[in-house]
């Protein structure tokens, strides 16, 4: 990936129009994932937990991913009200969110291509690992934390599953702890 100055702009410019504060954390959260990985994905109601759970920190989320449909991303907005959470799914190209991803100071995904974006633009990263498995897939780094619940069925490849317990069983309270020691080490930290 090789992000212009452009791109760079498109992001300080699309941030200024969510009204960050100057100096005010943020964390990114990938929503997404492929359409044929749906077992991929965290649950929409813990990312919205996690947003208002980031707020009370003053730390403020933005969301990533494809463009989500109509109504579920008004159902997203209505849980995130208070913590004005984000939304930059579709909003951006791959070279922009790379941008987006090295402005967070943590940056939450799956086992997705934004996960080695992330790594690549050296951005402190929590992983959620379900279905595959993490010794093939997590790219190699510093300031990575792993979060996978290492369940009988894991790792099974399946790209679609009926209850997703290795995504449901990683909590909020999990990946906000992560989130909140790979702070700790950062300037930012010190101030939480």
């Amino acid at each position: 990936l090789w992000p212009s100055k452009d791109d760079a702009r498109y992001i300080e410019e699309f941030l200024d129009s969510q009204w960050i504060n100057k100096g005010q954390p943020l964390a990114g959260l990938h929503l997404g994932s492929s359409r044929k990985w749906l077992s991929k994905r965290w649950p929409l109601d813990y990312a919205a937990a996690l947003s208002e759970r980031l707020a009370l920190k003053g730390i403020r989320l933005v969301v990533t991913g494809e463009e989500m449909p109509g109504r579920e991303l008004n159902y997203f907005k209505g849980l995130t009200e208070k913590s004005r959470t984000i939304i930059a799914c579709g909003q951006t190209s791959i070279n922009q969110l790379a941008c987006l991803i090295k402005r967070c100071s943590v940056f939450i995904c799956g086992d997705t291509a934004p996960l080695h974006i992330a790594v690549g633009m050296a951005t402190p990263v929590v992983a959620l690992f379900g279905p595959t498995d993490p010794k093939r897939h997590l790219p190699s780094g510093e300031n990575i934390v792993l979060l996978n619940k290492e369940l009988p069925c894991q790792p099974c490849y399946k790209p679609e599953c009926r209850d997703v317990k290795c995504m449901e069983q990683i909590s909020v309270d999990e990946v906000l702890e992560a989130v909140l020691k790979l702070y700790e080490h950062s300037d930012i930290g010190q101030s939480l």
